[in-house]
């Protein structure tokens, strides 16, 4: 864990971030090899993004470069013969598109793969609010 100090705010429903954190947590667990292997969790903030980071990376067994771009679609899983529904990652990308946030996959067969998700810090949003609202009028 490495989990930054004094991280600004982020508007959203709490149940649903959880939801986002627990099955990224999961995913990584689940495509570790073996016990000697880990799951790095880390947290930061992008001051010219105004965004918080959630990066979860692991020493798993990887994603062929094919299946990185349908990662999020509903039931296409690469765990079908361990139970996979293929509902997961397309639940959470739905979640953090929800909170205008971003969800990143960088991964190579045997080297890991890393996941970020990126949300907007609550400062940022409000000022996008603010913003709409005045063009609106």
């Amino acid at each position: 864990m490495d989990l930054a100090e004094s991280l600004p705010p982020v508007w959203g429903d709490a149940q649903h971030l959880e939801h986002v954190v627990v099955n990224l947590v999961v995913n990584a667990l689940e495509a570790l090899p073996d016990a000697g292997c880990g799951v790095r969790v880390s947290t930061r903030y992008v001051p010219e993004d105004h965004g918080l980071v959630l990066e979860i990376a692991d020493q798993g067994v990887g994603i062929a470069p094919q299946h990185l771009a349908r990662l999020c679609d509903p039931f296409f899983t690469t765990k079908a013969a361990r139970g996979g529904t293929g509902l997961g990652l397309a639940i959470t990308a739905t979640l953090v598109h929800a909170h205008s946030g971003r969800l990143t996959f960088h991964s190579a067969p045997g080297q890991g793969t890393c996941v970020c998700v990126t949300l907007p810090s609550a400062d940022s949003t409000r000022t996008a609010a603010a913003a709409r609202s005045a063009e609106a009028r």
